[in-house]
């Protein structure tokens, strides 16, 4: 499997409206950027900063704008998820399932997980963020 690419995003939980850091996607899972007022960016496998996700945002946003982002509850990528397969971060603010980041694939990256799939064919949100990359 790839990244899941997201088209029109849904979530139900909490959310909270932040102010964008850079361009941002809907479906961008994001981190606050503490060194830039705590606007939030698409997130990275690629280390602990970037790895540190807070949450997914449901909107389009410029650099400088408002995203809402869903910290918590389910998330609808536009795409059915396996029921049980656990997703992980990725690049780019993405996600993908966690068989794409095992063994050789996974070496040197930050495996923060985001949640699972449930058999509404969604993502229950759980984040689990990483405190060292993989070896």
């Amino acid at each position: 499997m790839a990244d899941i690419v997201p088209s029109g995003v849904t979530g139900n939980g909490k959310k909270k409206i932040y102010s964008a850091g850079a361009v941002i996607s809907e479906g961008d899972w994001v981190y606050v950027d503490t060194s830039d007022n705590n606007k939030v960016k698409p997130a990275s496998n690629a280390g602990a900063t970037t790895a540190n996700v807070r949450g997914v945002a449901l909107n389009d946003a410029a650099d400088d704008s408002d995203v809402i982002v869903l910290l918590d509850g389910t998330y609808d990528p536009g795409v059915v998820l396996t029921e049980g397969v656990i997703f992980v971060l990725s690049t780019g603010g993405a996600m993908a399932p966690v068989e794409d980041h095992t063994g050789a694939n996974g070496s040197g990256k930050f495996a923060t997980t985001l949640g699972r799939g449930n058999s509404d064919g969604v993502l229950r949100i759980n984040i689990d963020v990483a405190t060292a990359a993989l070896a």
